[in-house]
């Protein structure tokens, strides 16, 4: 031995901090619910999910309406 010693070094990543934003992208959204962007596409292309309830396009991008979205998982976005 040459009378070293070893240190363990940890590496910590920086800690992300998450903002509340009602209207997010699919990614976002599918991160926040545990459904996978395909299944959220899927929601939207079979009108389970509704444009102007559940989702909105802006700037020809899909955005998921997140307070839509707890109404839907509640169960309590009665149709109109």
């Amino acid at each position: 031995m040459s009378g070293r010693t070893t240190t363990d070094v940890a590496i910590v990543a920086p800690a992300t901090q998450i903002v509340f934003a009602r209207f997010v992208t699919i990614d976002l959204a599918a991160a926040m619910t545990g459904f996978t962007p395909g299944a959220i596409r899927t929601k939207i292309a079979k009108s389970v999910w509704l444009e102007g309830r559940q989702w909105v396009k802006r700037d020809g991008r899909v955005l998921i309406d997140m307070k839509g979205y707890e109404a839907w998982a509640l169960g309590t976005d009665a149709e109109r």
